[in-house]
């Protein structure tokens, strides 16, 4: 698996994936129109940008009820080709399952926020000495302090 680096701060890049390119097309400019929400819309991972990671990978399921079996044959081979290239870029997604454009967006935007919210729950909390006021951490703080002015080595002190 290779590195990828993480979307711009503040904005939510989007990769729309899948093998019917109508219905990528479709629901990639339905996405568009949503506030802070870059879509980068491809049939193949080779379109996309090789160093960089989506904030969410929507991945358009083909449509098993498809009438014509050689297009849904082809989708099929599309979608596993499509999944082995994600899992070998490291690039985690979600499948969307839908019967028509309007549920593809829905599930999509479901997506999207259950993707914001799991990332800001991930954020690592931020601790402010300035406003503590633990008499442990303080007395672990002086004496950290104490030892530093005895010129011994000091690691930042982990909190738990």
């Amino acid at each position: 698996m290779s590195a990828t680096a993480a979307p711009p701060v503040g904005r939510r890049v989007v990769w729309v994936l899948g093998a019917s390119p109508a219905a990528v097309r479709r629901l990639a400019s339905a996405l568009a129109t949503e506030n802070g929400i870059d879509v980068l819309a491809s049939t193949g991972i080779d379109g996309l940008p090789p160093k960089t990671a989506p904030t969410v990978c929507l991945l358009l399921a083909p449509d098993p009820l498809e009438a014509d079996l050689a297009i849904r044959s082809a989708h099929e081979l599309a979608d596993a080709g499509l999944r082995e290239s994600l899992a070998h870029r490291g690039v985690a997604f979600h499948v969307i399952h839908a019967a028509d454009d309007s549920q593809r967006l829905s599930h999509a935007l479901r997506a999207l926020r259950l993707r914001t919210a799991s990332a800001v729950a991930a954020r690592p909390w931020a601790w402010s000495c300035d406003k503590c006021s633990d008499p442990a951490c303080e007395h672990q703080l002086f004496r950290r302090l104490v030892r530093m002015d005895d010129g011994a080595a000091v690691e930042p002190a982990a909190r738990g």
